[in-house]
């Protein structure tokens, strides 16, 4: 089904309870009326990765002022991870971020070569125009 699939991020959780050090709850709604929540979690160990935190650092300190001030690149990897989430309509409702299996892609991002397709409406939500295989 061909449509714009609303992305609404509904809050942004430090130390949530899974192996995430920062995680976002989004909500899905499709272009039919079916509604999906989606939490895009962080592994620490990606963001220590990522943004060179040296194994001396207070790990907790740094990630707060890391989400903090760095929010907007979390949403940025969020949305691109959960614009593949619903290509593929996996069935999940956690999709956890590691710095194993996702560094390549948020690498670009943080260079800046690599962009989201989804429009922002505003700082919490954007729109995502999910293609049939017709176009």
């Amino acid at each position: 089904m061909a449509g714009w699939v609303e992305i609404l991020i509904r809050d942004f959780t430090e130390d949530p309870i899974d192996e995430g050090a920062f995680a976002l709850n989004v909500e899905i709604q499709w272009p039919s009326p079916e509604v999906s929540y989606v939490r895009v979690s962080f592994h620490e160990h990606f963001i220590e990765k990522l943004f060179h935190i040296s194994w001396n650092q207070d790990l907790a300190k740094a990630d707060k002022r890391l989400t903090r001030e760095r929010r907007d690149v979390f949403i940025q990897w969020s949305l691109i991870r959960l614009e593949r989430w619903i290509e593929r309509k996996e069935d999940v409702s956690k999709v956890m971020i590691t710095y194993e299996e996702d560094h390549a892609w948020a690498e670009q991002v943080l260079a800046g070569t690599l962009k989201t397709r989804s429009e922002c409406v505003d700082d919490r939500h954007y729109r995502f125009w999910l293609k049939t295989e017709e176009g």
